[in-house]
């Protein structure tokens, strides 16, 4: 069960008048002055409070989302494959090794 928008108001604006009444009942002694002081800020938070409820889900993107790197495992490669290769074409692989080191390079 969800409590709707209304009911939120409700609740907030409940809150603000119960918060005057216990800064008016404080101020007992005070000036009436400062009481209805107490009232008009009263008031005026709750004529505040719809259109900013309006406004509460504001969501500011500041950082862009990060997306999800997916990355696949690496191929495996059985030795009897890379050995069926070299014996496939012997001067090739013969060729291909003296010419440049054998460096396995993996995306991580």
């Amino acid at each position: 069960m969800t409590i709707g928008p209304f009911a939120v108001a409700v609740l907030k604006m409940t809150f603000v008048l119960l918060a005057a009444l216990g800064m008016t009942r404080f101020l007992r002694r005070a000036s009436a002055g400062a009481r209805h002081l107490v009232w008009l800020v009263a008031l005026c938070a709750l004529l505040t409070l719809p259109p900013l409820a309006a406004w509460s889900p504001l969501e500011l993107a500041v950082l862009p989302t990060p997306s999800p790197v997916v990355t696949a495992p690496p191929a495996a490669v059985s030795p009897l494959e890379i050995e069926a290769s070299r014996v496939a074409s012997p001067r090739a692989a013969a060729a291909s090794t003296e010419a440049t080191p054998s460096v396995l390079m993996v995306d991580a």
